[in-house]
């Protein structure tokens, strides 16, 4: 537990790390994707190369159930620092799919700041989905579409999809009533028609995800930040 973190924050890092071991005994393969990127420009009387290597990792499982088995554990250490200690029972799934290549989408309009209440709007390019938007603030979770004047219809791969659309006369409206939780907007398309999960809480909506198949999901979360002030 650091100087600039909270009790809060450093239990859920414990969680994340204990669902972490909970996938390496139950023996769930880590997949490790590199790619290298090279960038040239030109200054004075030459070229400048620069490369840089990405290292994406990510099991080809996860976890659909957590449940603690006791309350969490604190200890200070010989060097004075809170450590925090998690023991769970979970449930983990492995996948037998990997992401379809074939099923990607383009999102465009969603901005990364936005002032203290907004109104959201994007567009959406899909090969043939389903979706389901969330936003995303500290430990909460918003579903915002579908909603009572959007049902959650085919989007069709030869037309560009507005949200929201003009014919519902509907406003995505957001607001900063956590000004230092985390904010995200999340995208979650599907290649069957997905019923709205009775979820509420950000963990709880990531376990529903973690037990469909990747093949069969794209899921876009893109951060976002909300001013402060009103």
């Amino acid at each position: 537990m650091g100087a600039n973190q909270t009790l809060k924050e450093v239990q859920q890092c414990a969680l994340e790390k204990a669902m972490e071991e909970a996938l390496n005994r139950a023996g769930i393969p880590l997949e490790v994707n590199s790619s290298t990127q090279m960038q040239q420009s030109e200054g004075g009387n030459g070229y400048t190369e620069a490369f840089s290597k990405v290292i994406q990792t990510r099991y080809k499982g996860g976890i659909t159930e957590v449940q603690d088995l006791e309350e969490p554990k604190s200890k200070i250490n010989e060097f004075k620092i809170m450590e925090i200690e998690r023991c769970i029972r979970a449930s983990v799934v492995q996948y037998k799919t990997d992401p379809d290549p074939a099923f990607t989408h383009d999102v465009k309009g969603i901005l990364p700041a936005y002032p203290y209440q907004t109104s959201l709007s994007f567009r959406v390019q899909s090969p043939g989905s389903y979706m389901l938007a969330y936003y995303l603030e500290g430990d909460s979770a918003f579903c915002f579409y579908p909603n009572e004047a959007e049902r959650q219809d085919l989007l069709e791969s030869d037309a560009e999809h507005l949200f929201p659309s003009h014919k519902s006369q509907r406003e995505y409206v957001v607001e900063n009533t956590q000004p230092k939780a985390v904010k995200s907007v999340m995208l979650m398309f599907f290649k069957k028609p997905m019923p709205t999960p009775p979820v509420n809480l950000r963990q709880d909506l990531q376990r529903w995800l973690d037990g469909i198949e990747p093949s069969e999901r794209q899921v876009f979360n893109f951060p976002i930040i909300l001013d402060s002030r009103k």
